[in-house]
C-alpha cells in the first residue's frame, strides 16, 4: 500500500465541497473492495472528519491513528474495484 496525504488548514474545516481531477492510463484488475486483502484500486481519496477538539488533539498524529480514532468519520471515494459506479460499500 502506498499513501500520500496532507493535512488541511483549520480554515478548510468549514468547506462544504471538494473537487479534483484524476485520470488512469492503465487500470489494475477489478477486485471486490469490501474484502480486506483483495481490494486493489487505482486511487482512493479519504476525507476524515472528527469533532474540532479531537481534530486539534490529532493535528500531528499519523494518518493510521486518525483513521482508527473512535470519533473519526471517514468518506472514501475509490476509483477501481469490480463494483458499479456510485455503489456504496460498508
Amino acid at each position: 500500500m502506498s499513501l500520500i496525504w496532507t493535512r488541511l488548514s483549520m480554515s478548510d474545516g468549514a468547506a462544504t465541497k471538494a473537487s479534483w481531477n484524476c485520470s488512469v492510463r492503465e487500470s489494475v484488475p477489478g477486485t471486490p473492495l469490501a474484502r480486506k486483502g483483495g481490494n486493489d484500486r487505482n486511487l482512493a481519496l479519504y476525507f476524515v472528519f472528527m469533532p474540532p477538539e479531537r481534530a486539534e488533539a490529532n493535528r500531528n498524529a499519523n494518518v493510521r491513528k486518525m483513521l482508527r480514532a473512535p470519533d473519526a468519520r471517514v468518506i472514501m471515494d475509490v476509483w477501481g474495484g469490480n463494483h458499479g459506479r456510485g455503489e456504496i460499500l460498508p
